[in-house]
């Protein structure tokens, strides 16, 4: 080794290089370790030091490990609601019945505080005027341009989405079911939890129960 080398270049290079001493282990046998060093007029053990660093890094994994399992968990009840909601719409013989199992079982299927559905037909809306809210195309096409999920939580659409339940809405998930090209709904989930849904969601779920309801409403109206 270059004896010009200077220690401040090891110390770098040890810092970039992590890995260093696991993959060259042999080297711990020759190095040598102080037992305890003086540090702003204090005597740090380096056993204990190391002791205490490592129980700083096992409690940042269990901390990683918990999020990952809770996470997990609730995906697994995401799911199983999903699968639920959609098992439950595939068995609807007729629009009535379509919204009759989500405006009342929503609360079971989705987990949420409260539901509204919206729709750009004027024929749907007259028939289910106690049912079905009506909106403008203009607010859609701002709100959903190519996509058909929302989640920013955007709290100047709560008046227009959930305008019975302005104090009890602290997130949502807006929903556009595509019928046909000119046609479509939207359905409007609210909680009262501020971290039910959010932006960095993942999707997945909401796409394929969108997916059902689209395949199931198009087969109710043309049937």
């Amino acid at each position: 080794m270059n004896e010009n080398i200077k220690e401040e270049e090891i110390i770098n290079f040890l810092k970039k290089n992590k890995n260093f001493l696991i993959k060259n282990s042999s080297l711990l046998r020759t190095l040598e370790f102080p037992s305890k060093w003086k540090k702003k007029d204090k005597i740090i053990d380096f056993n204990a030091h190391q002791s205490n660093e490592l129980k700083k890094e096992n409690k940042v994994l269990k901390s990683k490990i918990s999020k990952i399992l809770n996470n997990s968990h609730i995906n697994f009840i995401s799911l199983n609601r999903i699968l639920m909601a959609s098992l439950k719409i595939i068995t609807s013989n007729n629009l009535d019945q379509f919204l009759k199992i989500i405006l009342k079982n929503y609360n079971v299927l989705f987990g949420t505080d409260t539901i509204n559905i919206f729709s750009n037909n004027n024929k749907i809306n007259n028939k289910y005027k106690n049912k079905i809210w009506k909106i403008d195309e203009k607010i859609t096409s701002k709100i959903f341009s190519n996509k058909n999920i929302y989640l920013l939580n955007n709290k100047n659409y709560i008046p227009i989405f959930f305008p019975s339940s302005l104090k009890k809405i602290e997130s949502f998930v807006l929903i556009k079911v595509l019928i046909n090209k000119k046609f479509f709904f939207v359905i409007c989930l609210g909680s009262k939890d501020k971290n039910k849904f959010s932006s960095s969601q993942r999707v997945e779920l909401i796409s394929f129960f969108i997916k059902v309801c689209e395949i199931k409403i198009q087969s109710l109206i043309n049937s």
